[in-house]
C-alpha cells in the first residue's frame, strides 16, 4: 500500500481548489464539472448569508457610540479653548476701550475689529471639533499653536492688567490639555476611517 495519490487525484483536487476560488470570486470556471460546480456553489451560497440590516445598524451604533465617549474628553478640551478664544475675540469687537486703558495703549478701532474677526473665526474652528471628530486634525493644528503663543505673549499682562494675564494662562492651559488629549486620541482612534455618524 502506498500514500501516493495518483495523477488523476492530484489534477481532480487542484481542479475543485480553482473551482472553488472561482466561485468565491464570483467569477466563471471553465472545464469544470458541472455536477461539482453546482454543489460548490450551494455550499457557498449557504455560508454567504447577509447579516440582517438590523443588526448591522445595532453593530454600527454601538461603534459610533463608543468612539463618541472616547472623543468625549479631548472635545471638552476644545470647548474650553475655543470659549477663551471666543472672549478674547468678543472682548476686541465690543470692549477695545477697556482694552486699551487696561493695557496703557493707544485705542486702535481697526485692529481691534479685525483681530476681534479673527479670533472669532479661530473660535468657530475649534469649537466646530466639539460636535464633529473630523474637524478635530484642524482644530488641534490651530488652536494649540496659537493658545501657546498668545500664553507666553500674554504673561507681561500679569503685571499691569491681571485679567488679560488670566485670559492668556487659561489659552495655554487649554491649548496644552486639547493638544495633549488630541495627540492620545489621534494616536488610538484617528488612523481608522471616519464612521458616516462623524462625518
Amino acid at each position: 500500500m502506498t500514500d501516493a495519490f495518483e495523477p488523476a487525484e492530484l489534477a481532480a483536487a487542484d481542479g475543485l481548489d480553482r473551482l472553488i476560488d472561482d466561485v468565491l470570486a464570483d467569477r466563471p470556471s471553465p472545464g469544470a464539472d458541472l455536477a461539482n460546480a453546482v454543489v460548490v456553489a450551494q455550499l457557498v451560497a449557504e455560508f454567504r448569508d447577509a447579516v440582517p440590516s438590523a443588526v448591522v445598524d445595532r453593530v454600527a451604533g454601538v461603534v459610533r457610540r463608543a468612539e463618541h465617549q472616547a472623543a468625549l474628553p479631548v472635545r471638552l478640551a476644545a470647548l474650553v479653548l475655543g470659549l477663551v478664544f471666543a472672549m478674547e475675540g468678543l472682548g476686541n469687537l465690543f470692549n477695545g476701550h477697556w482694552l486699551a486703558d487696561n493695557l496703557d495703549v493707544q485705542y486702535d478701532a481697526h485692529g481691534l475689529f479685525e483681530g476681534g474677526v479673527v479670533f472669532l473665526a479661530l473660535a468657530a474652528v475649534v469649537l466646530m471639533a466639539t460636535v464633529r471628530t473630523r474637524w478635530l486634525d484642524l482644530a488641534a493644528l490651530a488652536g494649540v499653536p496659537a493658545g501657546l503663543v498668545l500664553a507666553i505673549h500674554g504673561t507681561p499682562e500679569f503685571g499691569e492688567f491681571p485679567e488679560g494675564g488670566i485670559l492668556h494662562a487659561t489659552q495655554g492651559a487649554a491649548a496644552i490639555a486639547f493638544g495633549v488629549l488630541w495627540w492620545i486620541w489621534h494616536r488610538r482612534y484617528a488612523r481608522r476611517a471616519p464612521t458616516e455618524g462623524e462625518l
